[in-house]
C-alpha cells in the first residue's frame, strides 16, 4: 500500500529511471540482460535490521508461506 501511495501516481519511463538508480539495481545490472534483483541484495541494501541482519536475509514465518517452492512437493532430493 506504501509503495502504491508513493509512487502509483508517477509516469512509467520516470518511475524506471528512479528504479534504475537504486543501490540493489546498480548492484544486480548486467548490460544487455533482464535479471530479477534476488531477494537477499533488497533486503541487504533495506538497512532494515528485520529484513537483514547477520549478513544474512531474514524471511518471517509470513513471508516463507507465501514464497513459491523451487520444486514440485513430490520432487525427491
Amino acid at each position: 500500500e506504501n509503495v502504491w501511495k508513493n509512487h502509483g501516481h508517477k509516469a512509467t519511463i520516470p518511475l524506471c529511471n528512479e528504479t534504475h538508480h537504486l543501490p540493489e539495481y546498480v548492484d544486480s545490472f548486467v548490460e544487455g540482460t533482464s535479471r530479477l534483483i534476488p531477494y537477499e541484495r533488497i533486503a541487504k541494501y533495506s538497512n532494515n535490521p528485520e529484513r537483514f541482519r547477520m549478513n544474512r536475509p531474514v524471511i518471517s514465518q509470513a513471508m516463507a508461506k507465501a514464497m513459491t517452492a523451487p520444486f514440485p512437493p513430490e520432487t525427491d532430493l
